[in-house]
């Protein structure tokens, strides 16, 4: 339990992520509503909401995931594309769809129409080097983590649909601040570091 197979993983590689803009374009919102069937197949959101319970699940409040169709979640890519100013909302779900779409046995191999590397384990199988992030994810800088890993410590890190609400607040403020701020760096650059 807690081991992260680091020694059959490797770096990410392009063909397993996407940016955040893709998401949000025709052929990305094309992809997510062909997931699994279609755009009415509720898969997608079953997964993430039991995968981040904090973003997308049962501590998620009005953000819960859970029981929404490839449609609806694509919508809500799109709203939080456009109404984010910091974008880390954006960069988490973004980095969530490659992890799934890329992994075979969660979505399939529909991916690779759209320019994806399809394997058993997908992207997060695949490591990243924190660089000076560490801290917002409780490790030290430079630190090579499975983006797995990554994507499971933002989800603890959060509440109730917040990114880096680690005291429960309700509101970001301090530290947490600093904190999203090295996510956001670092997500951006896993997504743009597997980029299709």
């Amino acid at each position: 339990m807690n081991y992260n197979f680091g020694e059959t993983s490797c770096g990410v590689r392009c063909g397993q992520a996407a940016t955040i803009a893709f998401w949000q374009c025709s052929r990305g919102q094309s992809l997510l509503k062909s997931l699994n069937g279609g755009s009415n197949d509720t898969n997608l959101g079953i997964w993430l909401a039991a995968n981040f319970p904090n973003l997308y699940g049962a501590s998620a409040g009005a953000g819960s995931l859970l029981g929404r169709t490839n449609a609806q979640i694509a919508s809500h890519y799109t709203t939080l594309y456009k109404t984010t100013a910091q974008k880390l909302d954006a960069q988490m779900l973004a980095l969530a769809f490659a992890t799934y779409v890329t992994d075979g046995n969660l979505a399939g191999t529909v991916a690779r129409n759209y320019g994806f590397t399809v394997s058993d384990t997908g992207l997060a199988g695949a490591t990243y080097n924190v660089g000076s992030n560490g801290a917002a994810f409780g490790v030290a800088n430079n630190s090579t983590v499975a983006v797995s890993a990554l994507l499971q410590i933002a989800d603890q890190r959060s509440w109730n649909g917040v990114l880096w609400d680690v005291d429960h607040s309700g509101a970001v403020d301090g530290a947490e601040q600093s904190w999203r701020n090295m996510a956001n760096t670092l997500f951006n650059a896993v997504n743009n570091a597997g980029g299709i």
